[in-house]
């Protein structure tokens, strides 16, 4: 995966891209919450790494595009020459 960040500090803009691995993915569900559920990824590079955190309905409507987005890539066909 591929970080792409832009982060306002006190110099002006400074942006990172970096290559990095995702490490971990860990799903937290609080029964007693049940709206504090989330999803983190943890995630390292060289030059990178840190934790990204989807609340419950941001992971839902995320898997909701990516199913969309995978039903027409498995519609097409490659045909090799």
């Amino acid at each position: 995966m591929r970080v792409q960040v832009k982060k306002q500090n006190s110099f002006g803009i400074s942006r990172v891209d970096a290559p990095a691995k995702i490490e971990n993915v860990v799903v937290h569900e609080d029964f007693m919450h049940p709206d504090g559920r989330y999803v983190a990824l943890y995630f390292r590079g060289q030059d990178a790494s840190g934790i990204m955190k989807f609340g419950y309905q941001e992971m839902q409507e995320l898997i909701k595009s990516l199913q969309t987005q995978l039903k027409t890539v498995k519609k097409s066909k490659l045909i090799k020459g």
